[in-house]
């Protein structure tokens, strides 16, 4: 390789790597999201729903072009929850990640629920023909076209999660729609489970970002200096990390702190 055209090569090479890295911001997004409704015992004092959490690095300059861009998902998961409200955490029942690769979201938040005693009904309905397709081509090995068919063949039944004994069997599709059909859920109620859902944190659904996708304790301060992120990980960051650093190292983020917002104070007079 020539000299002129191995310089030009690093170069190109170089920007390409910066461009690449630049692509999604370093500071994690947190998602959740949970079915339309809720199911809730008859005496309102436990309810059961699907949540989908997520974190993301979101897209930034050029990669927020033409559409807002994609971003960079380290973690997802999809999953049937039940609860008290006095619960500081819910208690994970029903793993939904093989399905969601075949479900688009607003199929998975459109579940059908019931919850009666210690039982918990649930169906989630056949995907999209277009999605099962896709699907289909994807499938390299016979192996992969089986397990295609039996999640398809999942999705069409009506399943019962024992909660005493964390089993989970099939049951006949017109009981389950009698048992659906009797469940109701008004809007005082729905508000009662919204808010109990949203002031639950990254640990209580046992997310840990160190775990996760661990980064730097640098990063780590910048979170919380400069207000990256969503509250959701700087809370998480503040609760399960910066709790643990000694006074000296928070005194100095404070001070670093007082210092950004009197920059940002100059630049918006």
């Amino acid at each position: 390789m020539s000299a002129p055209f191995s310089k030009l090569f690093s170069f190109f090479f170089g920007l390409y790597l910066f461009v690449g890295c630049s692509l999604h911001s370093e500071y994690l997004i947190s998602g959740l999201e949970f079915s339309d409704s809720f199911a809730w015992k008859s005496d309102t004092s436990a309810l059961a729903f699907l949540a989908i959490n997520s974190l993301y690095r979101p897209p930034q300059g050029i990669a927020t072009f033409p559409d807002g861009g994609t971003p960079e998902y380290v973690y997802y998961d999809v999953a049937l929850y039940y609860a008290s409200l006095n619960d500081k955490a819910p208690h994970r029942a029903v793993d939904l990640n093989e399905l969601s690769r075949l479900h688009r979201k607003i199929q998975l938040e459109f579940i059908n629920l019931a919850f009666t005693d210690s039982l918990l009904y649930y169906t989630i309905g056949k995907p999209f023909e277009s999605d099962i397709e896709a699907a289909k081509k994807r499938a390299q090995t016979r192996n992969d076209s089986l397990r295609l068919d039996s999640l398809i063949i999942r999705t069409s039944k009506t399943y019962v999660y024992n909660i005493n004994s964390r089993r989970i069997s099939e049951i006949a599709s017109d009981t389950a729609a009698k048992i659906f059909h009797q469940q109701q859920e008004d809007d005082s109620l729905r508000k009662i489970g919204k808010n109990y859902i949203k002031n639950l944190s990254l640990s209580a659904w046992g997310i840990h970002l160190k775990k996760i996708y661990p980064q730097s304790d640098q990063t780590y301060q910048e979170y919380i200096i400069y207000m990256k992120g969503d509250h959701r990980v700087r809370e998480e960051i503040l609760e399960q990390i910066i709790s643990h650093y000694k006074k000296d190292e928070i005194r100095r983020m404070i001070d670093e702190m007082g210092k950004y917002k009197k920059k940002i104070d100059r630049e918006g007079t």
